[in-house]
């Protein structure tokens, strides 16, 4: 049991310095770096949003042209 809390010992040790570290060595406030995250995924959404969006688009004027040849097939048979 000793030999357990031993390295749970070492662990929590060097986490604390680990963490003490970051708080040292972080290039700006707790709060700059959320606003700075919190842009960074604003931005990313826009992305993604324009370009599913475009995605959709594309996928829906495949579909009516696949549409529009398949009612000409069909028109060509009915009239044989």
């Amino acid at each position: 049991m000793t030999e357990g809390f031993k390295y749970a010992g070492w662990t929590l040790l060097g986490g604390a310095l680990g963490a003490t570290f970051a708080f040292l060595t972080a290039p700006a406030s707790g709060g700059e770096t959320r606003r700075r995250l919190n842009r960074a995924v604003e931005d990313e959404k826009r992305v993604l949003f324009r370009k599913s969006k475009r995605a959709v688009d594309h996928a829906a004027d495949f579909l009516e042209a696949q549409l529009k040849q398949g009612r000409r097939k069909l028109a060509h048979v009915v009239a044989l």
